[in-house]
């Protein structure tokens, strides 16, 4: 299905205290100084913005407005507390390499707060129609997972 992009959901353990909770991610390419780079991103329904280590992006070429005139911003949530520079970050997806998807996001600072990227489901309805689909797991049993229909109207630019 042409711009149909499926995401498994996972089920983890803290491994410490035996809580389980499950995740979805998404292998997107960010656009930096040296082209489109592959990276990970959390689906977090629960962020206000996609969130993005600043430590990563100056690391990977990623531009971001940082100092007096930049929009700081504090943050809060179950991971902790923060702060970063609000700015812009252009993503796609192997699947989509026609196209790419600029959106809002926040790039934090401080080790160990948000640790990798984190996609804001804002970002994902703006471009996608989302839908659940439960598959057949190997060895039995069932997979949860999303799948992500790129939307008529959607806001990404050609590539």
């Amino acid at each position: 299905m042409t711009g149909a992009i499926a995401i498994e959901v996972k089920q983890r353990s803290d491994g410490i205290r035996r809580l389980f909770y499950h995740e979805a991610v998404l292998q997107l390419e960010v656009q930096t100084s040296r082209g489109f780079l592959p990276l990970p991103f959390l689906f977090d329904t629960g962020a206000q913005f996609t969130i993005f280590p600043a430590e990563t992006a100056a690391r990977l070429g990623i531009p971001f407005p940082k100092g007096q005139k930049s929009a700081r911003i504090d943050i809060g949530g179950v991971s902790g507390k923060g702060s970063g520079y609000l700015g812009e970050l252009v993503y796609t997806h192997p699947r989509l390499p026609g196209w790419k998807f600029p959106t809002p996001c926040l790039f934090v600072e401080g080790k160990g707060l948000f640790d990798r990227p984190l996609l804001a489901l804002r970002d994902v309805i703006t471009n996608f129609i989302v839908l659940p689909e439960r598959a057949a797991a190997p060895g039995g049993g069932s997979s949860e997972s999303f799948l992500f229909l790129l939307r008529p109207d959607h806001s990404g630019l050609p590539r």
